[in-house]
Order: C-alpha cells, then structure tokens, then sequence
C-alpha cells in the first residue's frame, strides 16, 4: 500500500464459520467458491474538508494563471478594436458516464472561446479554447461571468455605451472550490482498484481443490503460489487514502463477501502537494496526469 496507508484506521472483522451454518447464508444455499463483490458508492467530493497548506497555495497560483490566460485574450481582441464578446461553447471533452455529476461541483465543464467583430476583419475574431486544461475539472471555474459582455466601460457622455452588455468581468472559485473540483477530477481518472489483485486471488483460493488455513488476518492458500509468482497470502482488510478493501470469508461453505471501499477524502485533502514540475495538485502517488 502506498503512504497513504499511515495513520489509517481501519476496523477488520473476519467471519468464520464453525459450523454448518452461517448468519445469513444457508449452508445448503452456498455455491463453492463463489464471491460476492460489493463495489464502493460513487464519490462526490464533501465540501470543507480540510485542504493542506500546499495544496490551497498551488490552487490559488493556477487559479491565477487561468485568470491571466483569459485576461491576455481579452486585452488582445481590444487592441484590435472589438468592444464586445460573444462566447460559444464547444463539445465536451468528458462526456462520459465517469463524468455524470459534474453539475455537482458549479459548472456545466464544456469548453469554451469568445469571438468579437473588429474593425477592418471579415470573420470575427477569435480566442484560443478555455480552459488551457480541459481534463481537470477544476479549470472549467474560472470563466467569465456572462456569455456576452462589452470590453468598454459605460459612459455617460458616450451614447455608444448606453445599451452595450455589462463589462467582461472573469470569475474564480476558492481555493476550496477549485480542490474539491479538482480532487473530484482525479478520483474519476483512477481506477481506484486497491484489492483487485487480492480478489483474483481470492475467486481462485475458494475452489473446492485448494487447502485453506487463516493465521490472524490473513487467508492463507497454497494452491496460489504458481499462479501468483509465489504469493500464498490473502490479507482480509487493507485501506489506503485512496480506497480498499475488506473480506468476510465462509471457509465451511468456501464463500465471501468482498467489499471495496470509497477512498479517505479527509486524508487525501490533508495530503495533498504540488510537486515541482507538476502543473496540477496531486492527491496520491498514483493519480493520473492525463
């Protein structure tokens, strides 16, 4: 397990059974070998948790950078002489079921340029895509705060200004909000499949054939060692910030119950860093940068 493990908690409960029978499984019922997986609930990350130094310090220094990206287009279609923006919205880069409560954390996430008639040009001018970073979706947060928005300031003496649209203005979220958005990106990236090595282990030791023997918390079968490079041992329980799992075994029956567990976002909001050459905050040794 990686250093996320430290400090964990984690309550182990092994169930054996003695008899012929188990709580809740009929003995005549059981099919050996057979393993029941319950998956962990789909994560929406809480909202206060309590992010690390490092990390609100980088969520604040990319938070500027997406301000100062939009900000230099901006700049750029007035000294071309655009007083007004128009934004259009492109096709979304995350449309997957992985992505399917993004509503969740203040955004739609699609992405999006602005364009602006300026003097002398044919075809309207046009910014580069935003966000830069269309993956995280912590990126998306940062945008300007109306779909059409005038680059000049209203004056009273310039009759012009009189019905142009509010100025441009660029909105951000906090720290916070862009760690939870963020958090909640790398989440959706990994496969969080802390256990399932242990489970194809499992599946295999609970065949009729195999010789089982528990010693404290760990199933131990030898049948395991030529299909596993030598591996003989099943631990019941093991957690990580970023998730787990735990095991009921039936040995009478050669049944179980696998459990994945949902990841430590109090742990991982705690741990958070930003390591040098990164441009993004990382929550665990094994998040995807892609």
């Amino acid at each position: 397990m990686n250093i996320w493990r430290k400090g964990i908690a984690l309550s182990f409960s092994v169930l054996l059974a003695a008899t012929s029978s188990l709580p809740g499984v009929a003995a005549s019922a059981a099919t050996p070998g057979e393993v029941t997986v319950v998956l962990a609930e789909p994560q929406v990350v809480r909202k206060n948790l309590p992010w690390s130094k490092a990390s609100v310090k980088a969520a604040r220094a990319l938070i500027a950078v997406d301000r100062k990206n939009i900000e230099t287009e901006l700049k750029r279609l007035k000294l071309k002489g655009a007083k007004r923006i128009a934004v259009t919205y492109e096709k979304q880069p995350l449309a997957s079921e992985s992505f399917a409560d993004v509503e969740t954390y203040g955004t739609a996430f699609l992405p999006w340029h602005f364009s602006a008639n300026t003097p002398g040009d044919s075809t309207k001018a046009k910014s580069a895509s935003f966000p830069r970073d269309q993956i995280d979706i912590a990126h998306y947060l940062t945008k300007l705060k109306k779909d059409d928005c005038s680059l000049e300031n209203f004056s009273i003496f310039n009759t012009a200004t009189w019905f142009q649209p509010d100025k441009c203005e660029v909105i951000s979220p906090t720290p916070s909000e862009f760690l939870r958005a963020s958090l909640a990106t790398a989440l959706k990236k990994s496969t969080l499949d802390v256990g399932s090595y242990e489970l194809a282990k499992l599946k295999f030791a609970l065949v009729p054939t195999t010789h089982l023997r528990l010693i404290g918390r760990t199933l131990i079968c030898p049948e395991l060692s030529p299909l596993f490079g030598g591996d003989t041992k099943i631990p019941l329980a093991e957690s990580d910030g970023v998730g787990g799992y735990f095991i009921s075994v039936d040995l009478q029956n050669r049944t179980a119950t696998f459990e994945f567990l949902g990841p430590d976002q109090v742990a991982l909001a705690s741990g958070a860093t930003k390591n040098a050459g990164e441009n993004f905050v990382r929550f665990f040794a094994s998040q995807s940068t892609a």
